[in-house]
């Protein structure tokens, strides 16, 4: 409790007003302000809104999220975090950027313990041979 948690692409997860509630704060980055907005609505919370270079800052007691590009976030405009919390953001991401926003998340957050949650589809065989999508994933 009292320590810092980052929520990479956070959304308007329902793991902010719990990580609140167990007495930490938060700090998040998220791409959409519509996500943000319902997230605060849903929370019963009117944040403070600001201008913080690239990003436009939303905050209230114990929380700030960032909206904006994540990769345009810094060091400098984030603030220290004690860990990272990422629930799905890594493989949200196409498969080709995942490389650069680990690098950037790393960067950016002083390389604070991260804990990833993430997943893996099922794959059936292609009649082919080559890999496909399992029915599963349909």
């Amino acid at each position: 409790p009292g320590q810092r948690v980052f929520l990479p692409l956070c959304g308007k997860t329902v793991d902010i007003p719990w990580l609140l509630a167990q007495g930490y704060r938060v700090a998040g980055a998220e791409l959409s302000e519509i996500a943000l907005r319902d997230l605060f609505a849903e929370m019963g919370v009117v944040p403070e809104v600001t201008e913080t270079g690239a990003h436009r800052r939303y905050s209230a007691s114990g929380v700030e999220i960032f909206a904006g590009d994540i990769f345009e976030l810094t060091a400098e405009t984030l603030g220290p975090v004690d860990a990272v919390y990422d629930r799905a953001a890594l493989v949200a991401l196409p498969e080709g950027m995942r490389e650069l926003y680990a690098a950037h998340l790393a960067a950016i957050t002083g390389r604070a313990p991260q804990l990833l949650v993430t997943f893996q589809s099922p794959v059936a065989p292609h009649p082919a041979g080559r890999p496909g999508p399992s029915k599963l994933c349909s």
